[in-house]
């Protein structure tokens, strides 16, 4: 019976108590995004009600090339990073990648990474890998909305003229994981989730 206790015991998750974060609204507007071999550079810190620092969310495109915890790549792409309350290991992880197989096994094979096609046509519909994502995690909501997106002309795909990137951070008491919950919608279709 002992056994039986403890191995029920020793098989629930662990309870954390994430800190409230103080609420985040902002967006920034890209205009002919990666032209000229232009980086998109976006970065936001999340922080506590007294103001300590909580994570950073970065975002850059694939013309990023300084040292930095995640390959970026993409036309956008964002990490979020915690601030020390976690493990060496875990502040050195994009927190918005969640615990799959194949989120873990490369770092722009998650829905923090917007590629071009996924906001054209009938694929910015698509939910949760389209124009508007939403993150749980930590005790908080995180989304990602795309918005006043023009096209340039462009001989092979859809090519980003200009688009309005806003990232907004609410409290959320169900979010209890350390990294993004897993999403329940079915993976887009190639068209509107091109690898490269």
């Amino acid at each position: 019976m002992l056994l039986g206790l403890g191995t029920l015991l020793g098989s629930r998750e662990p309870s954390h108590r994430w800190p409230a974060i103080e609420p985040v609204d902002t967006s920034v507007t890209f205009t002919n995004p990666g032209a000229g071999d232009r980086d998109t550079p976006f970065t936001v810190a999340i922080r506590d009600a007294s103001g300590t620092v909580l994570y950073s969310l970065e975002c850059h495109n694939d013309n990023y090339d300084e040292e930095s915890l995640i390959d970026f790549s993409g036309d956008f792409q964002c990490g979020l990073f915690s601030h020390g309350a976690d493990s060496a290991e875990e502040t050195d992880l994009n927190l918005l990648a969640s615990q799959t197989r194949n989120e873990e096994s490369a770092d722009w094979f998650n829905r923090a990474r917007m590629m071009a096609a996924q906001l054209h046509g009938d694929c910015a519909r698509y939910p949760e890998y389209g124009s508007i994502r939403h993150f749980a995690l930590r005790k908080m909501r995180i989304t990602f909305s795309f918005t006043n997106v023009q096209w340039a002309a462009a001989t092979s795909g859809p090519k980003l003229k200009q688009f309005t990137f806003r990232v907004t951070a609410v409290v959320n008491p169900s979010a209890q994981t350390a990294h993004a919950e897993q999403v329940h919608a079915p993976r887009p279709p190639p068209v509107c989730e091109p690898i490269a």
